[in-house]
């Protein structure tokens, strides 16, 4: 079969998976009196306080799925015939899901453990029986191989062909699991040879947890790998033991199956915002890449520890950073993933729990979203067509390039849009409110540490000699692993640490935990794994691997490398600070709004960065923040000049049959200013398929000869279009474009793009005093620099040493109007005093409670407004759970400002009190939809808008939204 009608067909076949029908087996209503005292997955506990059980009957073999809706904090676990744990769920709120498999029909304890909140709840089990052939499946095992690809061009044709790669390789050859023969003949039919490195990773798997457990020097002491409900219980135990210094946080976006994702911040004073820089340390983007959640998990267990015990080290970063840890990013294709490897007791994996599934999920990649529907099932997954997204091609920055694909069913399916997926929104999300000056995404299994650029046409970032390149090295150098350009190893886009360096400045990584064997000769992997036995990985941490020493080192592994990460956050030569004094209380916001560009220069996307800092009782400050200009638009020429003109030619279907070439010369000019070169071939339609290789024509002959170079290639099929870019082009090439499949001329042009002009950008910075913003001012700074600033009107600032300024900040006869103090508690309010709550629509508003300090009633999902003492407080309702919105109106002694309400519909009330002219400037994202110099009511399309006052000292940008 060619290979364009076996990616047909695999798409065809991959369209049929559906998980088999669940039934209801349990639906009903508990209560439990008391707390529990303990996790609920550590042990069946009938009759405890604060807990209750339920028998369940399983009717066959296959997967239940446990959901529990309660208020407080609630957890849920599901027990076997023989009280071993079968599935849990422990997130900090009382919304709850647990899923794991049952290898035999019979009866099964579900627990329910009341921690907090309200005594009663409802619990549901859901039945989904196996489906498959076992001996499908066994004949289906799936593969590990190393495929030869000794030059780049072999190593973007590999990467093209859609096929599962485990992001392990080197110089001559890139890792891919196969799954089954299709996928054999798959390489086969495109001309690649390879050899087995592991001829079956389930067998494997399952003799590697057949070992005994060893003990390790891991700082938490475990010695097998942890299930979902560990993490998350483990995670809040560290924030309800250590109050003082780490701090539980829910990310914002439940994933599609409606879970939470948790994570830690560790540092001393947690709860205050004190402009310290953050070191971000995150794994499990990839479902089955277990060692990189348990590493992560490890890291804040040595900090804690650390510092508790006064070790020195450990105290210095916790005293002088932030630190973020979320060991599992996606926990839906985690637990997918780990469920199956924990079916039938073992630790790890078991033979015939992923021979019996047909679909053996126990290797799934990605998420385990269903298509475009915002409904999740991780029940099957069957190689390449597997459903889902890969979160790790899902981030804005070159997003829709090389190195992730279009298509659902492929393992590095990007999603439908930048952004589109959960898990990468919450690192966004939390990228963007911390200034992150270094960041590690773990994944397994090459012996890697990557930094930025994925994209080999970008070349080296801005900042490669000035930390980046040195920071990872040094990283490297203590785990055993190769430091290298992303792009190095093939082209990926749409990655972690593309978009959070080039969004932010921090320098970015992601490390490929584990290799067993590396080849220091070819840079490559000979012996991956993506979760080895426990003890193997365990010695990752601590450097007693073979890889970490090394060439004569000693090694002190990823414990070291961490270190190393984290002593670099604190390193001002690294990052960016903001010195200057302010009154006490008040408090300084950062911010940004920008364009992160897409593959595709039309798919822009918003984003925006906001930090935040509440100046002490000294009035000075000091702020560790990243630098003001990102990498991606800091690199350039500072006076670029023009490209060279474009070049063209083009050739006929008749003189070119099926099966052969034709050859077009092309030399790209030394004179020109060109960066990069984009060699494009098209046609009319996508019924034809022209296929291109470019080489370059070392002795300027016009032909292509023996041994010289190719410089790229592209063979997509179903397009209208094939392209080749290459970097810093001056020279001469042959364009070879082959007939694979048409009867249709086509046209070639070769354009070229010089180098962006070099740009500085600057940050915003607010300071607001009692609730009102007093000063907007812009700041530029650069990397290791030190940039002085005055945030707040001069009155209202004193620099440590010089004189106290002549006159108040504000006015001695004018009090500000106060704060309203309303927030989220819990999945209800609380407030200062007595407020009324009402709930807002597009037409009016209608109140629904009048209560004093503490709202804890249940109440629908939609918008609100609470009114009292002090400026209203917008908030929304969503997945049972309030948060607080913008401001849409806002008041100081000399002017008030504000919006008709949060919601409005068609048109949008605008109103101004105060001295002296006012602008207003509506805007909808960075777009400015209408200019005002008076207020008005306005007629808006739907939308968010944000509506920006100017008037002599006084600035406020309000926030309201037509649904």
């Amino acid at each position: 079969m060619s290979r364009r009608l076996l990616v047909i067909a695999l798409v065809a076949a991959g369209a049929a998976p559906q998980a088999a029908q669940a039934s209801s087996v349990l639906d009903t209503r508990v209560t439990a009196s008391g707390s529990a005292a303990a996790p609920c997955q550590q042990a069946l506990r009938r009759g405890a306080p604060g807990v209750v059980t339920r028998p369940v009957l399983a009717p066959s073999a296959g997967q239940l799925t446990v959901r529990l809706d309660g208020q407080g904090d609630w957890d849920v676990a599901l027990f076997g015939a023989d009280d071993r744990l079968v599935a849990g769920g422990g997130s900090p709120d009382g919304q709850e899901i647990a899923q794991g498999w049952t290898l035999a029909p019979g009866t099964l304890t579900v627990q329910a453990c009341r921690r907090t909140g309200t005594g009663a709840a409802t619990l549901s089990v859901a039945h989904e029986p196996l489906v498959g052939d076992r001996a499908l499946a066994r004949a289906n095992a799936p593969q590990l191989v190393s495929v030869s690809t000794p030059t780049r061009a072999d190593k973007d044709r590999l990467v093209a062909l859609g096929m599962d790669l485990t992001e392990h390789g080197g110089k001559t050859a890139l890792g891919v699991v196969l799954h089954g023969a299709a996928d054999e003949a798959k390489l086969r039919a495109s001309g690649f040879s390879w050899r087995v490195l592991v001829d079956d990773l389930v067998a494997e798997q399952a003799r590697e947890s057949a070992a005994p457990a060893v003990a390790t020097t891991l700082p938490s002491g475990r010695t097998s790998y942890r299930q979902l409900v560990d993490y998350e219980t483990e995670l809040k135990t560290l924030a309800a033991q250590n109050p003082g210094f780490v701090r539980l946080f829910t990310l914002p976006n439940k994933t599609f199956q409606g879970r939470d994702v948790l994570g830690i911040e560790i540092t001393e004073n947690v709860t205050l915002n004190d402009g310290k820089p953050a070191f971000f340390n995150m794994g499990v983007h990839h479902a089955r890449e277990w060692p990189a959640g348990e590493l992560t998990m490890e890291w804040a267990y040595e900090l804690i520890n650390g510092y508790k015990a006064g070790d020195p080290r450990a105290t210095r970063i916790v005293q002088q950073s932030r630190n973020l840890v979320v060991p599992i990013v996606n926990p839906d294709g985690f637990n997918g993933s780990r469920s199956v490897g924990a079916a039938d007791g073992n630790d790890e994996a078991t033979e015939d729990t992923v021979y019996i599934i047909s679909k053996p999920g126990e290797y799934r990649r990605k998420n385990c979203r269903v298509g475009e529907t915002t409904t999740a099932s991780c029940t099957f997954s069957v190689g390449l067509a597997e459903n889902g997204v890969d979160p790790n091609r899902n981030y804005a920055q070159f997003w829709g390039g090389p190195g992730s694909d279009s298509n659902p069913l492929t393992q590095t399916y990007r999603g439908s849009a930048p952004f589109s997926e959960p898990e990468s929104r919450n690192v966004q999300w939390l990228v963007s409110r911390n200034q992150v000056t270094t960041l590690i995404t773990n994944h397994t299994t090459a012996g890697l540490v990557l930094r930025a650029p994925g994209l080999a046409a970008i070349g080296d970032p801005v900042d490669e000699h000035r930390g980046y390149k040195a920071l990872g090295d040094a990283m490297a150098k203590e785990n055993g692993y190769f430091s290298q350009k992303s792009f190095e190893l093939y082209d990926t886009t749409g990655t972690t640490e593309d978009w959070s360096y080039n969004a932010t400045g921090g320098y970015g990584f992601t490390f490929e935990l584990y290799c067993g064997a590396p080849n220091y000769d070819t840079g490559d992997c000979d012996d991956p794994a993506f979760h080895p036995r426990f003890a193997t990985m365990a010695k990752e941490w601590d450097g007693t691997s073979p890889q970490a020493d090394h060439a004569g080192y000693d090694g002190k592994g990823n414990r070291e490398a961490f270190y190393l990460a984290a002593e670099s956050t604190i390193d001002e030569a690294r990052h960016s600070v903001l010195k200057g004094s302010a009154p006490a209380g008040a408090r300084l916001t950062l911010t940004k709004d920008f364009k992160t560009d897409a593959f595709e220069a039309s798919q822009q996307v918003d984003d925006h960065l906001e930090t935040v800092l509440d100046v002490g009782d000294s009035g000075a400050f000091r702020w560790h923040v990243n630098p003001s200009t990102r990498p991606v638009v800091a690199k350039g020429s500072p006076n670029p000049g023009p490209p060279s003109p474009p070049q063209s030619a083009s050739g006929r279907s008749r003189e070119t049959p099926v099966g052969a070439f034709k050859d077009h010369p092309f030399t790209v000019p030394a004179d020109g200013d060109n960066a990069i070169a984009e060699f494009s071939v098209t046609w009319g339609t996508p019924a034809s398929d022209w296929d291109i290789e470019l080489f370059q024509d070392t002795n300027r002959n016009g032909a292509v000869d023996t041994g010289e170079p190719l410089a790229g290639e592209s063979a997509q099929g179903q397009t209208m279009a094939e392209q080749i870019l290459v970097s810093d082009p001056a020279g001469a090439y042959v364009l070879r474009v082959t007939n694979f499949s048409t009867v249709e001329d086509y046209s070639v042009v070769v354009t070229f793009k010089a180098p962006q002009t070099a740009r500085t950008e600057s940050y915003t910075l607010t300071c607001t005093v009692g609730g009102a913003v007093v000063k907007t001012s812009q700041v530029v700074v650069e990397r290791a620099a030190v940039a002085r600033v005055d945030p707040c009107p001069a009155a209202a600032s004193q620099v440590p040493g010089e004189l106290p300024p002549k006159r108040p900040a504000v006015p001695a006869t004018c009090t500000a109007p106060a704060s309203l103090g309303v927030r989220p508690s819990g999945r209800g309010l609380t407030a200062r005093g007595a407020v009324t709550l009402s709930r807002v629509t597009a037409t009016g508003a209608k109140r629904v409670a009048r209560f004093t300090d503490r709202f804890s009633k249940t109440a629908r999902d939609g918008y609100y407004v609470v009114r009292g003492n002090g400026a209203p407080v917008a908030l929304r309702r969503s997945g049972g759970k309030f948060r607080v919105l913008p401001a849409f109106e806002r008041e100081t002694c000399a002017a008030r400002a504000s919006l008709g309400r949060p919601l409005f519909g068609r048109s949008l009330t605008i109103a101004y009190r105060g001295q002296g002219p006012v602008r207003i400037t509506v805007l909808r994202g960075t777009k400015v939809v209408k200019r005002l110099s008076n207020p008005a009511t306005v007629r808006l399309a739907r939308g968010v808008y944000r509506v920006r006052f100017e008037a002599g000292d006084f600035t406020a940008t309000l926030t309201s939204r037509r649904l």
